[in-house]
């Protein structure tokens, strides 16, 4: 008989059963257990952390200890070299180089503490006396004397001053605000340091411009703030700019120009991070590639060309008398007149915009995509078009690279984005990036000035794509010519696959033709399917079982269940709309399956239907049709990250390593959670209780995001438990006044009276009046599916409401709401006047909004526009910034909800398949789950 083992998988738990189909037998169950095991991070007063970072962050100060020696063993050098310093070389490369048995040694010479101290005569007190000043000057002094060109005679005489006051800059050498800094460090730059705060309290950047204007530079500004408020130097937000401006004026005033670059790359100067490189991920596609960086101008092409296909565009009227190529034509020149444009802006933009565009040329975005949908701009091409003009593809060389042509002379646009792309500052040359790059567009590109630090100031979006370059290039030419996204996938690579050196226009056009009759019959075929398996299925698990005989035939209520399952699984309006042979051929091929099902034993195994995937079916087409063709270089639309094959002991198959080949997946809970998945899988196979043919289902658990939607999710869980306690108190009070004995802790119960608080105390059918005493009482008013539960087996609240039971059973029925009689009009019945159903939910839940492509309500779109105030927000501080992301999540949720709750009264066709299980695809373990199990058994599936 067919097994079934089904996980639960939680943060720290991974509840499992095993289910043997065999209806002779009272418990299906016949093994189950639960794995206990420590979450994958570590917790603290309830606040969630990684374990390693106290180890990361005691490493990060180790490293940043020793980038500060390098910088003052490298300006030492420089100093003794050049007379500034009393130490000696011996004792700096004592301290400097490490050796065995000794170690390091730092310097302990008199003259270089003395040096240390500011006390440049030796008689044990620094120098302030001895130039005139008060012996409670502060070190701030010297750098403000050293800008003075009055006193430049001091420094001749004593050059060890000017090292000293060098060797205060190295120590302390502020905020790196140069342009190669990232997006989260601009952002601190922006906020914290420039205007000061944070934990410390401490003064930003901006207070002490003006004394910086004033005083020509950041030590000489230090000085007269602290002469002024008399008060020590500390707790202050400094800029390194301020430091390397006055690392110019020292050295301008004290003739040290030519020891500049010297000083500029121990002091200024900035070790770039080691290298990621051989941590970016493989290609979904080319396995022997690396993935493409999302700043480059291709990967940008080829992300707006996909979301263009994700929008489905479509004409709101369509011309009856235009034949399908023209209407190809006209659809692939509005996108790319109309809609591609808007793409070229500084910034993001919402989905709005475009909408607005396209229905003034008579055309519609007709995918489920909110209004306010953030849409990515291309923002490298958007620069390049900025700095060039009209004619930026032509001077960039961006049609070459689009399609494929040999690259002129000069710089492409590939170039320029590959110098920004491993831009970094030239210690050797004491030159930063931006200046590189400024002076390269004055004389390399012929940019004016202005022109030329726009450029210098480009930043680059961080982080990589799924796909390489190589792939991308192979993707983007059909993608342009209209191929929708699964054409253009299996078009990418069809020309090795066929052998031939290029795909011509010919063979693309016939070659999508025949994958879009394969793809539109796949589809038919697979919804056959299900209805076979769903009527084989209502068998197995009925009280009786009919057929068992190998001459038995169908009669006519085997055929009426058979045209009910084909009506309920196509979707009633569907069904009817289709022609009269595909119902003759889909009618014919599900009795004849049917009826072989219930002509074999009852012990009979394997009996449900499988299909061919779809993959094969293009793959066998490609074989049949060009015999010498190579399909295992076929791409799928629908590839994921590969994971190493089961590992093959016995003759049994085992789970390997749950990190894909990749090594793309970064969720230490989520991955801790499938090691111990894997330990326990193994273990099963190992004793001969599931194997390969064992079919999988994953009960994925919502807790295994991130940290702050686990808050979120605890948080919401928390107010929905007392919102229960305080129906219990309204369940006490009806059984007080009426003298009743309801059970205050009956689930049931208290969903009655939260969905009764939810809809106003109204029925949404009738738009009657609800007491409290009826809905406990349950003759009256009832659970009510929206979508029947033989339909949708959803059974949870947003798919229920109160609803008065006389008219749920003899109106609605098995009906959903959008096929009640009175679901947009009045209905009689009985003597009796219903109001339209529209109307009763405008009264609970605001009025009808309607746009170009969706109906909503005034709450979804309360709840849309608050949603999107919260995104906007942000704040420096980490408690305050998750406490927002909470907030977004908390919003999100409700929002999901009320969206599923009335789009259940609004859709005008439910189709069986549509069930919960598949909301739940899109979390982050399951895109790691399936293909993971995938490796050993045969059928995966995600609920």
């Amino acid at each position: 008989m067919e097994k079934i083992i089904g996980f639960d998988l939680g943060t720290n738990s991974c509840a499992w059963a095993i289910r043997e189909v065999d209806n002779e037998l009272d418990n299906q169950i016949i093994d189950w257990g639960v794995l206990t095991f420590d979450k994958g991070v570590a917790s603290v007063k309830g606040e969630e952390f990684p374990k390693v970072k106290k180890r990361t962050e005691s490493r990060g100060k180790r490293r940043n200890y020793l980038a500060e020696k390098y910088r003052k063993w490298e300006l030492l050098k420089c100093l003794i070299t050049n007379n500034m310093c009393p130490l000696s070389m011996n004792d700096l490369n004592e301290w400097r180089y490490y050796r065995k048995g000794v170690g390091r040694k730092y310097p302990q010479s008199k003259n270089f503490i003395n040096w240390l101290r500011f006390d440049f005569d030796g008689d044990g007190k620094p120098d302030f006396e001895r130039l005139g000043f008060s012996k409670h000057e502060s070190y701030y002094l010297f750098r403000s004397l050293i800008v003075d060109e009055s006193r430049t005679e001091i420094f001749i005489k004593e050059p060890q001053i000017i090292g000293r006051v060098l060797y205060q800059l190295v120590q302390r050498r502020g905020y790196n605000d140069g342009q190669n800094i990232d997006d989260i460090e601009k952002e601190e730059l922006s906020k914290t340091i420039m205007k000061g705060g944070g934990d410390s309290g401490a003064a930003g950047a901006n207070e002490i411009q003006p004394y910086i204007e004033k005083y020509k530079t950041l030590g000489a500004a230090l000085f007269q703030i602290q002469k002024e408020q008399n008060v020590r130097i500390r707790k202050r937000y400094n800029l390194r700019s301020d430091f390397e401006k006055e690392l110019k004026e020292i050295c301008r005033i004290q003739g040290l120009e030519h020891l500049y670059k010297t000083f500029w790359g121990a002091i200024v100067w900035q070790r770039p991070l080691r290298s990621q490189k051989g941590l970016v991920g493989i290609c979904t596609f080319d396995k022997n590639k690396r993935r493409c960086p999302i700043s480059h101008p291709l990967y940008e092409e080829y992300r707006t060309w996909v979301f263009f296909n994700n929008l489905k565009i479509r004409p709101v009227t369509e011309n009856e008398s235009s034949t399908a190529e023209e209407k190809h034509t006209q659809l692939l020149s509005v996108i790319k007149d109309t809609v591609y444009p808007h793409f070229f802006k500084a910034a993001d933009f919402k989905l709005s915009t475009i909408t607005k565009d396209l229905k003034k040329k008579g055309y519609a975005i007709t995918a489920n995509f909110p209004d306010d949908t953030k849409v990515l701009n291309l923002s490298f091409l958007y620069k390049m078009k900025e700095l060039f003009g009209k004619d930026w593809e032509e001077k960039t060389g961006w049609r070459e690279l689009l399609n494929g042509e040999s690259k002129k002379p000069g710089y492409n646009i590939e170039d320029l984005w590959h110098l920004h792309f491993t831009k970094k500052d030239n210690k050797e040359a004491g030159e930063t990036a931006f200046e590189f790059l400024h002076q390269f567009g004055i004389k390399k590109m012929d940019l004016a000035t202005e022109k030329a630090e726009t450029f210098a100031k480009i930043r680059l979006q961080q982080g990589y794509a799924t796909l390489s370059l190589s792939a991308i290039k192979k993707i983007i030419p059909y993608l342009r010519k209209g191929f929708i996204y699964s054409e253009a996938i299996y078009l990418a690579n069809l020309h090795k696959v066929l052998g031939i050196p290029q795909i011509t226009d010919e063979i693309a056009n016939h070659f999508s033709e025949e994958i879009r009759k394969i793809i539109q019959q796949n589809s038919f075929d697979k919804k056959l399917c299900q209805v076979i398996n769903e009527l084989i299925s209502d068998q197995l698990n009925g009280e009786t079982r009919f057929g068992m005989d190998a001459n038995y035939q169908l009669d006519a209520d085997d055929q009426k269940d058979i045209e009910q399952k084909l009506s309920q699984c196509f979707g009633k309006h569907t069904w009817e709309n289709l022609q009269d042979t595909q119902k003759q051929f889909a009618t014919t091929t599900v009795s004849n399956k049917y009826l072989s099902f219930l002509q074999k034993r009852i012990h009979a195994k394997n009996v449900f239907e499988k299909t061919e995937k779809l993959h094969d079916k293009i793959a066998n087409w490609i074989n049949d049709t060009y015999p010498h063709s190579d399909t295992r270089h076929l791409w799928h639309p629908s590839e994921q990250d590969p994971y190493h094959p089961a590992i093959i002991k016995d003759g049994k198959h085992y789970l390997g390593t749950p990190e894909p080949i990749s090594k793309g997946f970064k969720n230490p809970m989520a991955l801790k959670t499938l090691h111990k998945l894997k330990k326990l899988v193994n273990y099963l196979i190992s004793v001969g209780k599931i194997d390969e043919d064992t079919r999988v289902v994953i009960e994925i658990a919502r807790e295994l995001n991130d940290a702050n939607r686990r808050k979120a999710i605890e948080r919401w869980q928390r107010e929905r438990e007392k919102e229960n306690e305080a129906f219990k108190k309204r369940i006490d009070e009806i059984n007080k006044e009426c003298n009743t004995f309801f059970n205050r802790e009956d689930k049931n119960l208290i969903d009655k009276i939260r969905l009764w608080e939810e809809q106003k105390h109204l029925c949404l059918y009738t738009g009657k009046t609800i007491s409290l005493s009826d809905v406990l009482n349950g003759i009256k008013y009832d659970f009510e599916h929206s979508i029947p539960a033989s339909m949708s087996f959803d059974n949870e609240l947003k798919n229920l409401t109160i609803a008065d039971s006389y008219y749920n059973r003899e109106i609605k029925k098995k009906r959903i709401p959008h096929d009640c009689p009175n679901y947009n009009k009045e209905y009689v019945h009985n003597g009796i006047v219903y109001p339209p159903i529209l109307s009763t939910l405008q009264s609970v839940f605001g009025k009808i909004v309607e746009s170009d492509r969706k109906i909503s309500f005034e709450s979804i779109v309360r709840l849309e526009k608050m949603l999107a105030e919260w995104k906007a927000k942000t704040s420096d501080d980490k408690q305050i910034k998750d406490n927002i992301i909470i907030r977004r999540h908390l919003i999100r949720m409700e929002l999901d909800y009320m969206r599923s709750k009335l789009q259940s009264f609004t859709t005008e066709e439910y189709k069986a398949g549509w069930k919960n299980s598949q909301l739940r695809d899109t979390q982050v373990i399951t895109k790691y789950a399936l293909p993971y199990l995938k490796t050993v058994f045969n059928k995966v599936d995600v609920h």
